[in-house]
């Protein structure tokens, strides 16, 4: 059983998707500008399905998104382009991620 374990390897995406949809809080930023893109992206939708299930919005995920996007240094189009949302949505994750970005990309 352990080696199959060991061969079932989670991708950088998926465990930063792991983690964001675990997470109760943003993680610090020195934690997630460490890692890879992948796990950036991932950790950010994670994260952004958690908010919108724990606040029954997916509009506050959306926002949630754009913000972390922009504070996690995430290239506006790679975001947009994982999440894979229609243009409504996607127009949400890119105010926030503007607005985001002209508050400052947080505290290190």
């Amino acid at each position: 059983m352990e080696k199959e374990n060991r061969s079932c390897q989670r991708s950088p995406f998926a465990l930063g998707f792991e983690h964001g949809a675990e997470a109760v809080e943003d993680a610090p930023l020195h934690e997630i500008e460490s890692r890879v893109p992948e796990y950036r992206i991932g950790y950010v939708i994670g994260r952004t399905y958690s908010e919108a299930i724990r606040q029954v919005s997916l509009e506050a995920g959306f926002k949630l998104a754009g913000a972390l996007g922009a504070r996690f240094d995430i290239d506006k189009a790679d975001l947009v382009s994982a999440l894979q949302v229609s243009a409504g949505c996607r127009r949400l994750i890119e105010e926030e991620y503007v607005q985001a970005a002209g508050r400052g990309r947080g505290s290190r």
